[in-house]
């Protein structure tokens, strides 16, 4: 769904934000969320920033007690789960130490962004988590055995094709290097940012063939051929 909201405020007395809720605002910059928001897509986050390609910045009242902004990330109160990543904020991120899962959609649809660095805590990767993005790289601060032992789960191509960087940070130039393939998941072939751009902006649709590189749409689902 298309939207055209800008900035919003969501008011205090607010206890859940549901599934989508904002998906496909492109013109949306900020985002911030009170003291009273128990649930945010169904309390996993699952997808409610997914394709606002201009936000920048998430901001929670620092006296809610589930969730919290760093940076303008989205995360749980405790900061184990990643919930958010905004859109327009930068095309690669050090996801903090600590973090032990990325939810649906986190890091989905954003063609622009290229790399990221994942800790050594990490165990879960949540299905669709970075679905047709443009990562490049992953700096992995742990092993690849430890990399091996993370669940990651369907539709995570974006992250699955990328060339992953054991024992490493962005930037650091060091680390040996591979790639990984989803734990019960698949593997698209390999295509360019423009081929993820046109994916993205025709996944609205859910049911149609995207010209570029062939991409079937269909309940949420991405298909090859």
């Amino acid at each position: 769904m298309y939207c055209g909201l800008t900035s919003v405020t969501i008011p205090n007395g607010v206890t859940s934000i549901g599934d989508n809720a904002f998906a496909g605002c492109f013109s949306l910059t900020s985002v911030t969320i009170p003291a009273s928001v128990t649930s945010i897509g169904g309390g996993v986050g699952d997808g409610v920033f997914v394709r606002c390609l201009s936000l920048t910045q998430i901001r929670v009242d620092t006296a809610n007690r589930y969730y919290k902004s760093v940076d303008g990330v989205l995360f749980t109160k405790d900061q184990t789960k990643l919930v958010a990543y905004p859109g327009g904020k930068s095309s690669s991120y050090v996801i903090p130490d600590g973090v032990t899962s990325v939810v649906n959609g986190a890091f989905a649809f954003l063609a622009d962004f290229t790399s990221v660095t994942i800790p050594a805590s990490m165990t879960y990767i949540a299905n669709g988590a970075f679905q047709l993005n443009g990562l490049t790289d992953v700096y992995y601060r742990g092993t690849e055995q430890q990399w091996n032992a993370i669940s990651i789960r369907e539709f995570n191509e974006g992250l699955t094709n990328a060339t992953i960087h054991y024992n490493s940070v962005a930037g650091s130039g060091s680390g040996s290097t591979g790639n990984a393939a989803a734990s019960g998941g698949q593997t698209l072939p390999n295509t360019g940012i423009e081929d993820y751009k046109a994916a993205y902006l025709c996944a609205f649709a859910l049911s149609v063939v995207c010209a570029a590189g062939a991409y079937r749409i269909r309940k949420k689902s991405v298909l090859w051929g």
